[in-house]
């Protein structure tokens, strides 16, 4: 057993901790309750996300700041190139004669 998971040991008992290892599960919908299964599973040793299927060893988790910005400002820029064209026409036009029409 690996030293990680010794702590579940008062919960779970040696022979089950090594059937949960060689468990793998899928869980439908990872926001508030799955969220929370999963990561409980993961703690246990469940292969959550199996390598063989995702081609990963680990989740990536690293956070790079400039990617962040880069992807926000340029939502921002094309939310704002597509709100100006409808913008444009509307401001065009006469709100009395487009409400008759």
């Amino acid at each position: 057993m690996e030293p990680r998971y010794e702590r579940n040991i008062p919960s779970v008992s040696e022979e089950e901790q090594e059937l949960l290892a060689h468990k793998r599960v899928i869980v439908f919908g990872c926001g508030g309750l799955g969220g929370y299964v999963l990561e409980y599973l993961a703690r246990m040793g469940v292969e959550v996300f199996p390598a063989s299927v995702y081609g990963l060893a680990a989740i990536p988790h690293r956070i790079i700041v400039s990617d962040i910005f880069w992807v926000v400002g340029s939502v921002f820029v094309f939310g704002l190139l597509a709100s100006l064209i409808p913008s444009l026409a509307a401001a065009s036009k006469d709100p009395v004669k487009a409400l008759h029409q």
